[in-house]
């Protein structure tokens, strides 16, 4: 719909020294109401708003460029990590048992 935030229609209007800035983007409409007697405030404070939307944009564009893992993939590398895990328990198991007897053998135990 629109390339960028910028892009956004906006309709200003002004009564009793009150500025309205009203923004739409897709299918949410922004109002931003600020009291002064030119629309510059009111368009200052929709500047972050259009920077959230921008950003928004820019993460959306970035995560469909992420080449996600298939589930076979996900699952191999599950099971990969328990095996390692369960190998390093029983080697610091042993290793343990290893040092244990070596002290007691030492202390004369």
């Amino acid at each position: 719909m629109y390339s960028k935030p910028s892009d956004f229609p906006t309709k200003e209007c002004f009564c009793d020294g009150v500025a309205c800035v009203l923004a739409q983007h897709r299918r949410f409409v922004f109002i931003v109401m600020a009291k002064t007697n030119s629309s510059g405030l009111a368009q200052r404070m929709l500047e972050p708003l259009k920077q959230g939307v921008e950003f928004i944009q820019q993460v959306r564009s970035e995560v469909s460029k992420v080449t996600w893992p298939t589930r076979n993939e996900t699952l191999v590398t599950t099971v990969m990590v328990f095996i390692m895990a369960i190998l390093a328990s029983i080697f610091f198991f042993a290793a343990d048992q290893i040092i244990a007897f070596l002290i007691g053998q030492l202390l004369g135990r």
